[in-house]
């Protein structure tokens, strides 16, 4: 039997093309098919060992860079992407610091027109765009989106803390720190990736300057009494700054002060003047109202001393007006205190009560009460007691009874606006 001399098949006798390749079997091979007789064909029919077939040999390393090569393309893709949507917030916020060396101030302020304008180009429309609503659809997406991005910039808040000194404090080479608040949620729906919302700015371009403190050519004086006193700010007549440029406000920011030791803030508002060396170091100053008047609310407020004072302007009443009293007798005191508070002008009254002896037409003599009216009655900061002199009056010269007084007080005490409470000594009760 003869093989195909290209793969080595056996032939079959015939055969004219080998039947495993397909090549073409020479001519001496077909007679030698044709003289073999079957009986030999059959014995030299066992085909010869064939050679192994080779595996080929996989290239590990090169695989392994197709993949690491393809990893890195993706890792870059996502990189670039990354990249392309991320904002780095210190590019996007100014840092100003204004004053003057050792007295500076560090203001931080969000460059809004620059981030919307980035974050605009991402979906195809300016900053024009976002500020005319008018160029877009009222209902369409660009608005919608218009408006996520204006109200995301607007969530941004940046905050200034001092590290070195505080703030109006400043020198030039202090840092600050500066920390940017923002809405996760619409930087989410905006696809995009904050950072550098944290970081340090050092100090600079603070200039020399001559300081002067506006509050040492002030002084404090006080008119009313408690609970309506009202502080007001005197300056010196050589003074670089005047009265008008300084405020005055109070804890409950009311026009006055209602208590003992009640503080209030004045504030200095006129502006630094380098031309003419005028640079101020502080703005603001706290006091606090020490000893000062207060308004007689009620009648044991009144020492010994209060009421023999008050005795005395009596007398000495009664002597200016030619009115005669036989037997007058001090009996007590009475103080009507305005609920009001647009009464602070004439806050409260006091009221001594005397008794005398009282002789009618005909001739019947009686116990009768005479009242005589001080009004707004203070204790000075010095403990001395004090009242407006020129509104004493006789309030009634014929009650009878202490009932009668008590109602000619509660009838006559009402103050300007609005009604007024009494309190009694015990004497008239």
């Amino acid at each position: 039997m003869n093989f195909c001399t290209k793969c080595g098949a056996p032939l079959t006798p015939g055969t004219k093309f080998c039947t495993k390749c397909g090549a073409p079997v020479e001519a001496d091979q077909q007679r030698q098919q044709q003289a073999v007789p079957p009986q030999q064909s059959r014995q030299q029919a066992v085909p010869p060992q064939q050679p192994p077939v080779q595996k080929k040999q996989v290239n590990k390393g090169l695989i392994i860079g197709i993949v690491a090569a393809a990893a890195a393309t993706v890792v870059v893709i996502f990189a670039i992407i990354y990249l392309r949507n991320s904002y780095n917030m210190k590019d996007y916020c100014k840092v100003d610091f204004t004053g003057y060396e050792n007295y500076g101030t560090a203001e931080a302020d969000i460059r809004s027109s620059k981030l919307e304008d980035r974050i605009g180009k991402k979906y195809g429309f300016s900053e024009k765009d976002i500020d005319d609503y008018e160029d877009l659809s009222e209902f369409g997406s660009d608005f919608r989106k218009a408006m996520q991005i204006e109200s995301f910039v607007d969530s941004m808040e940046p905050k200034v803390s001092a590290k070195d000194a505080k703030q109006g404090q400043l020198s030039n080479g202090d840092t600050v720190k500066i920390k940017i608040s923002y809405s996760r949620a619409m930087a989410k729906k905006l696809g995009i990736h904050i950072h550098g919302t944290t970081y340090t700015v050092k100090v600079k371009g603070l200039k020399e300057g001559k300081v002067t403190d506006p509050f040492d050519s002030v002084s404090i004086t006080y008119t009313g009494a408690l609970p309506y006193l009202v502080p007001e700010v005197n300056v010196a007549d050589d003074s670089p700054v005047s009265a008008d440029e300084f405020t005055i406000t109070t804890d409950d920011d009311s026009d006055y002060l209602t208590k003992a030791g009640q503080e209030f803030t004045v504030e200095f508002t006129g502006e630094n003047d380098p031309a003419n060396g005028l640079i101020f170091a502080r703005k603001e100053k706290k006091y606090k109202a020490g000893k000062v008047s207060t308004y007689i609310t009620k009648a044991s407020e009144l020492t010994d001393d209060d009421r023999k004072q008050l005795i005395g302007r009596t007398d000495r009443y009664n002597a200016e007006n030619e009115e005669e009293f036989d037997g007058l007798k001090f009996v007590g005191c009475a103080v009507a205190v305005s609920t009001s508070e647009d009464d602070y002008d004439n806050q409260n009254r006091v009221y001594a009560v005397y008794s005398y002896k009282y002789t009618d037409w005909w001739g019947d003599t009686t116990t009768a009460y005479m009242t005589i009216v001080f009004s707004d009655v203070m204790k000075q900061s010095d403990g001395s007691l004090w009242f407006y002199d020129g509104n004493t009056y006789i309030m009634k010269t014929d009650d009878e009874s202490v009932d009668e007084v008590h109602s000619s007080i509660e009838d006559n005490a009402y103050l300007t606006y609005d009604d007024a409470t009494t309190d009694y000594d015990k004497s008239l009760k």
